[in-house]
């Protein structure tokens, strides 16, 4: 599988221990690591062997010269979440491959990634929702997970996305759902027949994040855990997720006494770990 990301230096640790819960659980996929400044990019080039395809963002402002007018007027957040649709458009452009799967940084996975691909199927497009009904703040899908198909359907949508958030991506929240990048993807759900062969994802182990964490309970199964005895978790998002010495904040939201268990403790480990040989 191909998956892609984009992280600058105050993420590494935690963009290094996605790398690295990934190649657990499938050694062979690719990581297309945008990086957002020199220190990541040098890191990146030493994992070349690890399956990691380095990605300079002077690149791609290359290959897109409208962000660069973009970058004049924004937060640094702000324009990294500008580059959210462009990434995909660059790497299917460069790299010619059929299929690739966006990861926020601050994703680990716990079981085998191929299952996103599977319940991805023949779709062009996949997002994942938030689990509110109706929406939170009006913003119904998370980018932490995004599956884009190399055809003209995912194009169109992708190029749609690139042009509004070239236009406006800012760091709040709007009442009509404008969020950064995240916001836009309503449209999928406003406008359903607009972009065609999408898909929400019907799997809430795929990208369960500590905002809906409460609606499922976790069991650990044949090495595995388990949403409601029935989902497999595939990857989790650490969402807030801070390291301090040698302790860690998880998350402002509340968590069961289980997520620690089988969640918080086991990613601290990795990331310490990472940390350590950064």
């Amino acid at each position: 599988m191909d998956f892609c990301t984009y992280f600058d230096s105050n993420y590494s640790v935690k963009g290094w221990t996605c790398h690295k819960t990934l190649c657990e659980h499938s050694p062979i996929s690719n990581l297309y690591v945008l990086a957002l400044d020199n220190s990541v990019l040098k890191q990146a080039e030493k994992r070349f062997c690890d399956g990691v395809i380095p990605i300079a963002l002077s690149d791609v402002e290359n290959y897109y010269p409208q962000l660069l007018n973009a970058k004049k007027t924004r937060q640094l957040k702000e324009y990294y979440a500008t580059l959210s649709p462009i990434l995909p458009l660059y790497i299917f452009d460069k790299f010619d491959i059929g299929k690739c799967f966006y990861t926020d940084a601050d994703m680990a996975f716990f079981s085998e990634p191929e299952e996103i691909e599977t319940v991805m199927g023949e779709h062009s497009l996949m997002v994942c929702s938030q689990g509110f009904e109706p929406p939170r703040l009006k913003v119904r899908f998370n980018v932490g997970i995004l599956g884009y198909r190399n055809d003209k359907n995912c194009r169109e949508f992708l190029e749609w996305w690139r042009d509004r958030c070239l236009e406006w991506c800012e760091w709040r929240t709007m009442p009509d759902g404008r969020c950064a990048d995240q916001g836009y993807l309503n449209i999928l759900h406003n406008e359903p027949t607009r972009f065609k062969n999408t898909l929400v994802c019907p799997q809430p182990g795929i990208n369960l994040g500590p905002w809906n964490l409460w609606r499922y309970y976790l069991l650990q199964r044949n090495g595995k855990i388990v949403l409601n005895n029935v989902w497999t978790l595939v990857c989790y998002h650490f969402h807030q997720f801070a390291l301090s010495d040698n302790k860690y904040h998880s998350t402002s939201w509340k968590l069961p006494k289980y997520a620690i268990e089988f969640l918080y403790e086991s990613y601290f480990t990795e990331i310490k770990k990472i940390k350590e040989n950064l």
